[in-house]
């Protein structure tokens, strides 16, 4: 009997509580998940999920109470769970664990999608206007403010529904609004001071939160101080080299064939920490490890192939690769892309719609990846520029452990000034990544490259080193 090939249109929560309701539903099917955008891209990401009597009037009172009851404990086995650190993901590794496939792209009309699919459904939302001619489908649009006040430790809610305080554990979300049929997606300035006061009318300590304003972007790192007064080179090139070369966070258990134990010059450190407070171990185990590998021509992919074997979904970015997307076994993929730490200008763009660069949000973005627990990269001094724009990006949340190889015989494409002034550049955004709450527990020192350091032969340094980190929030 053929595999039923079954499309799901749609990666909101609907979208993808449907694929894994399918599954269960009929085993042994083919499922993918088609979107145009996938999280944190979806309305349902921004989306609250509330049960609240008053919309269920008709309802008996007994079957709403078992509704509630049956949800809460529900939610509460996972709160007490091992998979509770997982939560909030759990739809899209549940589709992926089960063999489903997700796939970017915009369907334009469902016809589209029937030479390859037996059965296709529609979980597109609002996209139904477009796709099927639902003309009684409208958008209700909502806006939420984020708020920083700790002290807040109590749900509020008016009795309109419209205007609520929901702490959480990060921040306190305020809101809101109902505006049928609106179609904006951009946040209103005017709206936020609107339930910002509203809000404070109801809680009135919350005059004192901070960071109201929306986070703007960061357009360059902070520097740190000069090593010493004389802002030499001597001064910044030790304090660097010692930074380095000290592990900050000890790893008991780290792969073991990735310490360059032989003697092969193309044998790469690629260290991993295994430690189960970190999580990685338990994510490879249940095949739902994720591995960006960077790099630029090379051709050894032993460490790739290696991670795809024990569990990991790996995806290595290559300009050198023939075809734009090969998949060489169930969990190895190629792409014809380099990452940049720019994306291609706009009218590039428009003339080269399939160019090979992208900034790795971008590459996040249009893959629906949300994490990655191992970012590996290999781009020959380019690196400085990337790890500078995963920084000013907020990328390096998304990450829970870089391997990045540095390259230390010239400053690096677009780093320029003054020696010193370089490496106080490097150290800054290696601090950066510290206080982000990534640590270093490994670092090699290359003895076959050249021991060069900007150029010079001082130091006792390596032109290469490969450095590990940890990022200690993922537990």
């Amino acid at each position: 009997m053929d595999t039923v090939r079954i499309a799901v249109v749609g990666a909101g929560v609907m979208g993808l509580s449907t694929a894994v309701c399918i599954f269960k539903l009929v085993p042994g099917c083919s499922i993918t998940v088609i979107s145009d955008k996938f999280t944190p891209e979806t309305t349902s990401d921004v989306a609250a999920g509330m049960l609240i009597p008053p919309v269920y009037p008709d309802t008996p009172i007994h079957k709403q109470k078992q509704w509630f009851k049956d949800t809460f404990d529900h939610l509460f086995a996972i709160a007490n769970s091992a998979e509770a650190k997982d939560a909030g993901v759990l739809l899209v590794s549940g589709v992926k664990g089960s063999g489903g496939l997700v796939l970017t792209r915009r369907v334009e009309d469902l016809w589209e999608l029937h030479p390859s699919f037996n059965i296709v459904v529609n979980c597109s939302g609002l996209g139904s206007k477009q796709l099927v001619g639902d003309m009684e489908i409208f958008p209700v649009r909502g806006q939420v403010l984020k708020v920083q006040a700790p002290w807040v430790k109590h749900f509020i809610r008016d009795g309109s529904g419209l205007t609520y305080i929901y702490p959480g554990i990060a921040n306190v979300t305020l809101g809101g609004t109902r505006q049928k049929g609106d179609w904006n997606l951009s946040p209103n300035a005017e709206i936020s001071k609107q339930i910002l006061s509203r809000c404070c009318a109801l809680e009135p300590s919350l005059r004192g939160a901070c960071d109201i304003r929306e986070k703007g972007p960061r357009w360059h790192i902070d520097l740190q101080p000069w090593a010493g007064p004389a802002r030499s080179l001597d001064e910044e090139a030790l304090r660097f080299l010692r930074y380095i070369s000290t592990i900050q966070i000890a790893c008991d258990h780290m792969s073991a064939d990735s310490l360059a134990t032989d003697s092969s010059p193309t044998k790469k450190p690629w260290s991993v920490c295994l430690d189960d407070r970190f999580g990685l171990a338990h994510q490879i185990h249940s095949k739902q490890c994720r591995l960006y590998s960077l790099g630029l021509g090379s051709d050894d992919t032993r460490f790739e192939v290696g991670m795809a074997n024990d569990g990991c979904e790996v995806h290595r970015f290559d300009p050198s690769v023939k075809s734009a997307h090969v998949l060489e076994n169930e969990r190895l993929w190629y792409h014809r892309l380099s990452i940049n730490w720019r994306d291609p200008h706009p009218a590039v763009a428009a003339q080269k719609p399939y160019s090979s660069t992208r900034k790795l949000r971008t590459i996040l973005n249009e893959f629906g990846h949300h994490k990655i627990d191992i970012l590996k990269a290999d781009l020959e001094s380019a690196e400085w520029k990337v790890l500078e724009n995963l920084i000013l990006e907020d990328v390096l949340e998304q990450i829970g452990q870089l391997i990045f190889e540095i390259h230390l015989h010239w400053p690096g494409f677009e780093v320029s000034g003054s020696d010193s002034s370089v490496v106080r550049f490097w150290y800054s955004l290696l601090k950066e990544l510290e206080l982000q709450d990534f640590r270093l527990f490994h670092s090699y020192k290359d003895l076959s490259k050249p021991q060069i350091f900007l150029r010079k032969n001082i130091f006792n340094a390596s032109s290469c080193y490969t450095l590990s980190w940890v990022n200690t929030r993922w537990k």
